[in-house]
């Protein structure tokens, strides 16, 4: 299970595994909020790593972070997880697909032209308004935040299917503004949440690391070429 794995990925797996189900069980979180933590660990690392089941985990997170956001109306992570985020993380499992490396089954790491990379900022730079007034419509907490957490989540995971480095910066982005919502609910006393709010903090850590593996990766495979 753990060929090619490096300590700190052994590590991030199994140690953040299960302080997600000691904080799960201390907090009193409920079943489905415990199991999401859970998927974002090995989401997080897989994806990390390359590996095509990340993207699998993805997308059963994505189902179960929707359903845990509409609970505590965070629309706005309704929107951006079951109508933007899962279909493009089912678009990624396919695309991963294709482009694993045989041997390693690890993805190619390619370079976005600059051209699509400007395109796609702009592209949500103008859906952020369209967020906004969605948002505004079905009365949404935290409505600016909330608004700019679907333009960086739909900009992470389209870099994400497109397998560029750039990825992990966009994530990183998208992990600050995920604890600042989930914050809100512990705040006002909603404890059942915390394994929601940690797994957040498990992906800021895993998605820092992201960005050297990922540098690591390409290069190790432009050696190869």
């Amino acid at each position: 299970m753990f060929k090619g794995w490096n300590l700190f990925e052994k590590a991030f797996l199994i140690g953040g595994s299960i302080i997600t189900l000691l904080l799960a069980i201390l907090s009193k979180s409920d079943f489905l909020s415990t199991v999401y933590g859970l998927l974002c660990v090995g989401s997080a690392i897989y994806i990390a790593k390359g590996k095509v089941i990340g993207n699998f985990f993805g997308i059963v997170s994505s189902l179960i972070y929707s359903y845990l956001s509409y609970q505590h109306r965070l629309y706005s992570e309704v929107i951006v997880s079951l109508f933007l985020i899962l279909p493009i993380t089912i678009y990624g499992f396919i695309s991963w697909l294709k482009n694993q490396n045989a041997d390693t089954q690890t993805i190619t790491i390619k370079k976005l032209e600059n051209k699509e990379l400007i395109l796609a900022i702009i592209s949500q730079i103008i859906m952020y308004f369209a967020y906004y007034h969605l948002l505004k419509y079905f009365n949404t907490e935290m409505l600016y935040i909330s608004a700019l957490s679907i333009c960086i989540s739909v900009l992470a995971f389209y870099f994400l299917s497109r397998m560029t480095p750039i990825t992990y910066y966009a994530f990183v982005l998208k992990d600050i503004i995920a604890l600042s919502l989930w914050i809100y609910p512990l705040l006002k006393g909603k404890t059942t949440t915390f394994a929601v709010f940690f797994s957040n903090i498990i992906f800021l850590i895993n998605d820092i690391y992201g960005i050297f593996s990922w540098k690591a990766l390409a290069k190790k495979q432009s050696q190869n070429k």
